[in-house]
């Protein structure tokens, strides 16, 4: 394996994975993709989705909130764009698919170990918001048992290393999160370099 590239928070949306097929295929040797969870809620393509996932990065993905979300069923018709929809919309196999992805993905290359988390749980099990900065990301999922941490769920992309500990956050292929208002009506504003 030559490189290893990280995708998540896909939420549905098949365009973009039309794109970095397209992208990848130019690519010089071999790539392994992992993705790195919330495959489904938001775009009109779960299916989709999780049939590309199946595709290229089988036993290399993990679970995201709104993977989890999927996973508890639907009402009556429910839109596509939401976890109870993508539950209407997927096979009992891409169901099952979804189930069995597990919660952490560790992965030996070169002498290194990478551990992939999509972010939404701490390791303490607390749960982790997607409106959380780099640094408490950073303190909550650095370990000296790894030599990267990667993560998604924010939609925020970085990378902090400090004292030899690393983490990074690959974003989101699908769409941005740079602003957002809290139930106090202030705004929040990330840095989009």
């Amino acid at each position: 394996i030559d490189r290893i590239a990280v995708l998540s928070d896909l939420h549905a949306y098949r365009e973009p994975l039309d794109t970095f097929d397209a992208l990848r295929a130019a690519w010089p040797g071999r790539t392994q993709l992992v993705v790195n969870g919330d495959l489904v809620m938001g775009g009109l393509d779960p299916a989709e989705c999780v049939d590309w996932v199946r595709r290229h990065a089988a036993g290399a993905a993990t679970c995201g909130n709104h993977d989890l979300g999927a996973l508890k069923g639907a009402g009556e018709a429910e839109p596509p764009y939401t976890e109870g929809g993508a539950w209407q919309r997927l096979s009992p196999e891409q169901r099952r698919f979804l189930a069995e992805l597990p919660e952490q993905l560790l992965v030996r290359w070169r002498g290194h170990t990478i551990r992939f988390v999509h972010g939404h749980m701490a390791p303490d099990g607390a749960s982790s918001s997607w409106r959380s900065t780099a640094q408490e990301l950073f303190e909550r999922f650095a370990s000296p048992q790894a030599t990267l941490t990667c993560l998604g769920h924010t939609h925020d992309p970085f990378v902090i290393e400090r004292n030899a500990l690393r983490v990074a956050n690959s974003g989101s292929c699908a769409y941005a999160i740079l602003r957002w208002r809290d139930k106090a009506g202030v705004l929040h504003t990330r840095s989009a370099s």
